[in-house]
């Protein structure tokens, strides 16, 4: 064995693995508060697309509630009378 080979060599200088253990993160720790900025991108793309379908889905939904219920309300009316 070389010499430079000895040296690089852990077990010859009587290095452990000293308890390291990995450290496996939760799905809280790993995706809502990350601190990468690869996983924050996702999270602000993500976000996004959630505000935009939202926004779609209540520009939608919202007038066609608010006729079904002026429709409703005369339909009493006229019950009424």
């Amino acid at each position: 064995m070389s010499h430079e080979a000895a040296l690089h060599n852990h077990e010859d200088h009587g290095h452990d693995d000293h308890g390291h253990h990995e450290h496996h993160d939760t799905f809280l720790t790993k995706y809502v508060f990350s601190q990468d900025h690869k996983m924050i991108a996702k999270q602000f793309l993500i976000t996004g697309m959630v505000w935009a379908v939202l926004g779609w889905f209540n520009e939608r939904t919202i007038p066609l509630a608010i006729r079904l219920s002026r429709f409703k309300f005369s339909l009493v009316r006229i019950y009424l009378r």
